[in-house]
């Protein structure tokens, strides 16, 4: 059963064989009903206070999960741009290596090119001279011929 102030200040108590001091009993039924309400109010105040502060960690607790998944959000975001990095330079240093090997063949290829070239040159330049050799080894033993049958 559930007292309020007003109950305290209303009962009424039968009289017994040498009864009770009227005026004491309702000097202390209004004590008791005044701290009765006090309690009550208190009570009130605290249970508001317990409902704010409840409020209050209710709404920290989803600042705190808020809070968490933005963190969680930017790492995840922080690994990607990470690894997106790596395979971005990965890729690059093998387009890099293919571009550098590439160009390489070419100069490999291009100088056996000139030194074929060079020897082609060579060797013609080398059966030119020696056409021009024994044309001269003729001329010559045409002119010691004719120097001879001019002595004789």
């Amino acid at each position: 059963m559930k007292i309020t102030a007003l109950d305290i200040r209303q009962k009424t108590f039968e009289k017994a064989f040498r009864g009770v001091d009227k005026d004491e009993v309702q000097a202390f039924l209004n004590t008791v009903s005044q701290q009765w309400e006090r309690m009550g109010e208190e009570n009130r105040e605290l249970r508001l206070k317990l409902e704010h502060a409840q409020h209050d960690v209710q709404k920290m607790r989803e600042v705190e999960t808020s809070l968490y998944r933005t963190l969680k959000t930017a790492e995840d975001t922080g690994n990607s741009i990470t690894e997106q990095a790596q395979r971005d330079a990965d890729l690059r240093r093998r387009e890099a290596q293919l571009q550098a090997e590439h160009t390489l063949a070419d100069a490999r290829q291009r100088a056996r090119t000139i030194v074929d070239e060079a020897y082609q040159t060579a060797a013609s330049t080398v059966a030119d001279m020696q056409k021009e050799v024994a044309g001269l080894g003729q001329g010559l033993l045409g002119l010691q011929l004719g120097l001879a049958a001019a002595q004789v």
